[in-house]
């Protein structure tokens, strides 16, 4: 979703960004210019701009209002697998299979130095809410936290025990999570690098970690079929929904913090009250497994999209499909 909520964009296996008109339900634009599968896309904060990485080892910004290219950022040796926007508008962050996080200048497409990088898969990048921060995680089981403007690493976050696969920053930007394939998740201090809370509720493997609008929760879902909402502070369980033994995909907090939507193998979404923890709603969902879900800005649809290729956009408070391409 753009953050003013006009757009929605899609790419896939075809190599092929769209983005499309949500009041509308056609396409804007069109944007090809990779050569293989597309991996992560991402709107810049005056949604003016939409950012790319692909297999094909590139990362391309993109003009929103025309589809034409307006940064094409060429460094990585192998393929890009994430990207971030600051909050500030002012740099992108990209992670790879190559082993390295780097960072540009969103203007001038300059790549800014960065110190102190592993030498494992950069699986996901995020800035903090503030853009002073630039935190990374890889598969050597941790993360990397670095002075956004100047570069230097700040932190090095160890102690879990296998991959981590998501990161999340607080709203105050003094506090990150991080899940990992062990089942944990761990709540830093990002100032100091210290670890605040370790959190030992999942039997699987953490795919996803959110914070709540106000910072008090976090989200976690994992492939232990459970999802979960701790206190963020003292780590306490707050929620839990079981869907039995099913892998969860995706899961997210709305933007004002009061739902939580989430996705399992077997296709359904489902949408929570955040803070009673009872269902809101549940969607059958698509023919083929949901991969990723995100909530609109003013948290009245959900959109998924699954390995059938399609793209839905579900209205919460109807059984109506807005969109489906």
């Amino acid at each position: 979703y753009s953050p003013d909520g006009r757009y929605i964009a899609s790419g896939g296996d075809d190599a092929l960004i769209i983005i499309w008109d949500i009041s509308t339900g056609t396409s804007w634009n069109q944007c090809d210019g990779h050569m293989d599968t597309i991996c992560a896309l991402t709107f810049s904060p005056d949604s003016q701009r939409l950012v790319s990485c692909a297999n094909d080892n590139l990362t391309i910004v993109w003009s929103v209002e025309t589809g034409n290219t307006l940064l094409t950022l060429e460094a990585h040796t192998d393929t890009v697998c994430s990207v971030a926007y600051s909050p500030d508008g002012a740099f992108i962050a990209t992670g790879s299979f190559d082993n390295s996080a780097r960072l540009w200048d969103a203007n001038t497409g300059e790549q800014r130095p960065l110190s102190g990088g592993g030498n494992a898969v950069v699986l996901s990048v995020a800035f903090s809410p503030d853009s002073r921060q630039l935190v990374s995680a890889s598969a050597d089981y941790c993360a990397r936290v670095w002075d956004a403007k100047g570069g230097q690493l700040l932190h090095l976050l160890e102690g879990h025990q296998g991959v981590i696969n998501a990161i999340a920053y607080a709203p105050d930007n003094r506090r990150l999570a991080t899940g990992s394939e062990d089942g944990s998740i761990r709540i830093w201090d990002s100032q100091s690098g210290a670890m605040l809370v370790d959190l030992r509720e999942h039997t699987g493997s953490v795919w996803a970690v959110g914070f709540s609008a106000d910072g008090k929760h976090l989200l976690s879902a994992a492939s232990d079929g459970s999802i979960k909402v701790c206190d963020s502070y003292g780590g306490e369980l707050l929620h839990e929904i079981d869907a039995g033994d099913k892998l969860m995909t995706a899961a997210a907090f709305s933007a004002d913090g009061t739902r939580i939507c989430a996705s399992s193998a077997d296709k359904y979404i489902w949408v929570w009250d955040a803070e009673e923890g009872v269902p809101v709603k549940t969607i059958p969902g698509q023919a083929g497994q949901v991969s990723q879900l995100l909530f609109s800005p003013d948290a009245k649809h959900v959109a998924s999209s699954s390995d059938d290729g399609l793209l839905r956009i579900w209205s919460i408070d109807s059984p109506d499909v807005i969109m489906s391409a």
